[in-house]
């Protein structure tokens, strides 16, 4: 009884294997044109940049949340500064050129 099992697998290994080299083929001539038309195509700015976001160090989470943080922080402090800019102008301007 295993060996005719063995001599099954073998033959159903045997034409897995002889299916999947033809569905290559056929998708290697279905995908031939396809390939040629992207390389003339798509530009090498694309190509460059996706390989080169494949070379880049993600940060983990943590670097993440503490960039983020960061970058609220010096958001809220940088739109405090102008809005006392433009509210000590605004008091100025009404001064001198309003007279008021």
């Amino acid at each position: 009884m295993k060996l005719t099992r063995n001599k099954t697998t073998k033959n159903n290994s045997l034409s897995n294997s002889k299916i999947m080299v033809s569905i290559k083929k056929f998708l290697n001539t279905i995908l031939k044109p396809v390939i040629w038309l992207g390389n003339k195509i798509v530009p090498k700015y694309f190509k460059n940049s996706f390989k080169e976001l494949k070379l880049v160090t993600w940060p983990n989470r943590k670097e993440s949340r503490q960039l983020t943080s960061a970058v609220i922080v010096f958001a809220v402090v940088l739109s405090l500064i102008v809005a006392l800019i433009d509210l000590g102008l605004d008091k100025v301007f009404k001064k001198v050129i309003l007279k008021q």
